[in-house]
């Protein structure tokens, strides 16, 4: 849980620090410097967007428990089939969609029974 002390630049920042550091050992096996414009941009946008994101994610767990936006961390399985359809012409299988399903619905279970948990909670609460 992060503490509603904790800034989510102090988070975002260190994130960005662990990963810089723990991936730079694979450049000299990986890396290709970019020769295009467009290349560049889009590494670019890719930056900006995934620590916006990061951001955001920060801010949301500031303000709700983990519990209550797990199941909206599900979608990321519909733009994966998507874009995969989009770019490689792949689709999930028969199985790739059960198992699609059996993770949304038990997000969605977890979801369920942590609001009804909390709410009985609630309701035995002594007034004060």
């Amino acid at each position: 849980e992060i503490r509603p002390r904790d800034w989510s630049s102090d988070v975002c920042s260190s994130d960005l620090l662990v990963g810089a550091v723990a991936l730079s050992f694979t450049l000299p096996f990986a890396w290709v410097t970019p020769t295009e414009p467009l290349h560049v941009a889009l590494i670019f946008a890719l930056g900006v967007f995934g620590g916006a994101g990061h951001f955001l994610l920060f801010h949301a767990l500031k303000r709700t428990r983990p519990s209550v936006l797990g199941p909206f961390s599900y979608i990321h399985l519909v733009w994966v089939s998507v874009l995969g359809h989009a770019v490689f012409g792949e689709f999930p299988d028969a199985w790739g969609l059960l198992g699609i399903a059996i993770i949304v619905a038990s997000g969605i279970y977890i979801a369920l029974a942590e609001h009804s948990r909390m709410r009985r909670r609630e309701r035995e609460a002594p007034v004060q």
